[in-house]
């Protein structure tokens, strides 16, 4: 499939411009036809109603199994549910009543009932509380008044549903208020007994607290424990340095020689654990925590006291220690005074220890409380919005039950159109005509992605995957009234000459790149203008000054002899000169190429070009084309002439040109623009196949009257452009 670009398009566009002209005026004439004799118009004609928000918003409740209320939700969306009430049946039927009263109509009430719903349309615009009611009809009176009766009908019908409902109401909401009411009671008794047992108002205060708690109490009781062993190690010292067993220096002074230290560090140690009890409670600025922390204070320095005391008597009285010197004495007091805070520390740090874990067994009870008092909470809530909407309802029912109004007001009364709606008869002549251009356009795209031949040379090129060397525009004998028709090329006014020459000049320097120099001419098509074409190519390069050579190889219909008037002898056509070739070289080993100038033709006109004719009509030449004779010709013509030109028969005529091609450098195609697609495709692949490139293509086109009128201008214009001695040369 082709490609086209937006550029393509349009080009293709503006050259059948004439046929979607051609398309838009006869959809305009037909369009307005139409509008004048078939169509009629409609008119519209819209009432604005206005949905006002009187109710409180609307809550559904229900009784599920065990007299538990189900969860509220919204009813739907009013605005909707008010557009579908309009266009029932019901509204339809009343509004059909009053037109066809008025109008006298005489149709069945259903089919006037569904023409009524046919006839209007509903919408709410976004964003708003506004109901449209538009109604359509070819009478612009009847369709306001189909307007007016819907939106009238729909405003009475809405206040008789309120008044019927409202009985219903009341006693609904009051059984559903008690109902709540009672569930409701129930739920908050079940929050009070809970907060009551737990002695808690507020979990997430108390979980907070404790936290802090048990934070504040590990580290008082890692510190303790921390001094617990500073002081253990201090009393290992000591004894080491007095030399004695120090529970039993502790045991004598503090327990055997004074029931009075016993009796204080018993106060001392209970003082402590009140300390620590009172502290997982209170902070320690509280005024308990600052009376038995000065108790404690008191109490070590009865305990100082007494040591001193008690060491100094019980070291002179004792015969098994002697304590003779006051720096023993003092040791013996730092043992004690040890002993005694290392005993109270442990037993602080033994209390702080119960505390912590009591208190992380209320943190781990916490959560379950807060979940069972959360669903206590949430139902209380639940309950009491319940109970609240049910009495907010109740008092509504009891205003509405005073005076009733309608919560459906008309803002905007449907007034009778002057004008019709769109399409109007104008905007129908418009629509066929756009559809008629619309149509023209796609039928000139249909036609051109249809169409099985070529507009432009490079879609040759890219089928044939081989260069264009020219485009000749081409006339037939019957418009092109040249005396020379044949080398159209010597007519140097002539731009058929011109786009001969370009031929040429893309041949030679093709032909130089590729250092390739012997050619098959053969035609996409069935006809002998490839004949002409090669004439005028041959020429072309005769005039450049090179040997050009010319074989007829169409043994079927050769005519390069009739073209140039050469007088027909069999005994020197190329059938002859390939069966004296044959025959020398089977008889003598080889042929003498002296014999060669006798089949040779040299023009009078042009010096540097001969031709080798071909005069007999052979029906089948295929013991001319593959005998060895035709190769060792073309190889020793390839010698002698720097170009060598074949003209074959057409390309799918018969296989000639394929046979001939294996001997040269390539085949040149002569194609018109005209050829079809298919064609050129068997072409290229018959080529392909047989792995014999395309060296060229040279596209003919056909011209008609005008361009002949055109190229004697081209004449007179490079005429008077020339002197005057060489204008002359010029033909007429």
């Amino acid at each position: 499939m082709e490609s086209l670009t937006l550029g393509k398009v349009f080009n293709i566009l503006r050259n059948n411009l004439k046929i979607i002209l051609l398309f838009t005026i006869t959809g305009l004439i037909i369009g307005a036809f139409y509008a004048v004799t078939v169509f009629k118009p409609i008119y519209k004609s819209t009432a604005k109603l206005l949905i006002k928000n009187n109710t409180p918003t609307e809550y559904i409740t229900a009784l599920g199994a065990g007299n538990d209320l189900t969860a509220l939700s919204r009813s739907g969306n009013p605005v909707l549910t008010q557009m579908q009430i309009i266009t029932s049946g019901v509204l339809s039927d009343t509004v059909w009543q009053e037109i066809s009263k008025k109008y006298k109509f005489q149709d069945d009430p259903k089919v006037g009932a569904s023409l009524m719903q046919k006839a209007i349309s509903v919408q709410n615009p976004v964003g708003t509380d506004i109901i449209e009611i538009t109604a359509k009809w070819s009478s612009p009176k009847i369709a306001a008044d189909i307007a007016n009766g819907f939106a009238t009908a729909y405003i009475g019908g809405n206040v008789d549903q309120s008044k019927q409902g409202l009985v219903q109401s009341q006693a609904t909401i009051s059984k559903e208020l008690l109902t709540a009411q009672a569930s409701l009671a129930t739920v908050r008794e079940k929050i009070r007994h809970f907060r009551q047992t737990n002695s808690t108002v507020n979990l997430e205060v108390e979980s907070a607290n404790i936290v802090d708690q048990i934070s504040n109490l590990e580290n008082r009781y890692h510190e303790m424990v921390a001094s617990a062993g500073a002081e253990k190690n201090r009393v290992s010292s000591i004894a080491e340095k007095l030399g004695i067993d120090w529970h039993n220096a502790i045991n004598s002074v503090a327990l055997g020689h004074n029931a009075n230290i016993t009796a204080i560090q018993t106060r001392l140690g209970e003082a402590e654990e009140e300390l620590a009890g009172l502290s997982t409670k209170y902070a320690p600025t509280h005024p308990a925590m600052i009376a038995v922390n000065s108790r404690i204070g008191q109490i070590r320095g009865e305990l100082a006291d007494q040591i001193r005391q008690t060491v100094g008597g019980s070291l002179e009285n004792a015969q098994e220690i002697l304590i003779s010197d006051p720096v023993r004495t003092s040791m013996m007091e730092s043992l004690v005074a040890s002993e005694a805070s290392y005993r109270g520390l442990a037993a602080q740090s033994g209390a702080l220890r119960s505390a912590i874990q009591s208190l992380q067994a209320r943190k781990a009870a916490i959560p379950n409380k807060q979940l069972a008092l959360s669903n206590l909470l949430q139902e209380e809530a639940n309950l009491a919005l319940i109970v609240n909407t049910l009495k907010a309802k109740q008092l509504e029912t009891g205003i509405r039950e005073s005076g009733i109004i309608s919560n459906i007001s008309m803002i905007d009364l449907p007034s009778v159109p002057l004008n019709p709606a769109f399409p109007g008869r104008t905007q129908i002549a418009a629509m066929f005509a756009m559809f008629g251009a619309l149509l023209g356009i796609a039928s000139v795209m249909v036609m051109y992605l249809t169409k099985d031949t070529y507009d432009e040379v490079e879609q040759i090129e890219e089928e044939l995957k081989a260069p264009v060397l020219g485009v000749i525009p081409w006339l037939d004998k019957q418009t092109y009234n040249e005396p020379n028709a044949l080398l159209a090329i010597d007519d140097n006014a002539s731009y058929y000459s011109l786009a001969y020459q370009r031929v040429v000049s893309s041949l030679r320097i093709r032909g130089y790149n590729t250092s390739s120099k012997s050619f098959v001419f053969s035609s996409t098509e069935f006809s002998k203008s490839r004949s002409t074409v090669l004439m005028n190519i041959a020429y072309g390069l005769s005039r450049a000054g090179r040997s050009v050579i010319v074989v007829d190889a169409d043994f079927r219909t050769p005519s390069i002899h009739k073209e140039f008037g050469i007088k027909p002898n069999e005994q020197f056509s190329l059938a002859e000169l390939l069966t004296s070739i044959t025959k020398e070289v089977k008889e003598t080993g080889e042929f003498n190429w002296r014999y060669l100038s006798y089949f040779v033709h040299e023009l009078s006109e042009a010096p540097n070009l001969c031709i080798i004719p071909n005069i007999g009509n052979i029906s089948d030449p295929n013991e001319f084309l593959y005998s060895p004779a035709f190769n060792v010709l073309i190889q020793k013509l390839k010698e002698q002439y720097d170009w060598v030109l074949i003209d074959t028969p057409p390309a799918l005529a018969v296989s000639d040109a394929v046979t001939t091609s294996s001997y040269t450098d390539g085949v040149i195609l002569i194609s018109g623009l005209e050829t079809t697609r298919s064609v050129l495709k068997k072409v290229s692949r018959l080529f392909s196949n047989y792995h014999i490139p395309i060296f060229g293509v040279v596209a003919r086109e056909v011209q008609n009257s005008e361009a002949v009128l055109s190229n004697e201008y081209i004449k007179q214009i490079i005429s008077n452009m020339m002197p005057e001695e060489e204008s002359t040369l010029i033909k007429k």
